[in-house]
């Protein structure tokens, strides 16, 4: 059905499954894009497919070969080829 909904345009979907083995969930809710503006745009797949790919392969290389120690904030932990981690937010003292 989910599948069924993204074709259709629907604007937001509420609990769609999502899979792709190995993965598998059920979003929150799948939205169009919204721009600063406020404008809900569609992306064509092949727009963002390289961006998506590159992203998979760090998660998945993340998950295959796990830190042994967690600093308790997943995006503080560089990925598994050694990309730094996605925010380094500045630690304010006092």
């Amino acid at each position: 059905m989910t599948r069924e909904a993204i074709a259709a345009g629907t604007d937001v979907i509420y609990q769609g499954a999502l899979f792709q083995p190995p993965w598998h969930d059920y979003s929150d809710f799948a939205l169009r894009v919204v721009l600063g503006d406020g404008t809900r745009v569609s992306v064509p797949v092949p727009q963002v497919i390289h961006y998506f790919n590159k992203a998979r392969r760090r998660f998945d290389a993340s998950c295959a070969n796990p830190h042994a120690r967690s600093v308790g904030d997943p995006t503080m932990m560089p990925f598994a080829d050694g990309s730094p981690p996605m925010h380094s937010p500045a630690i304010s003292r006092g």
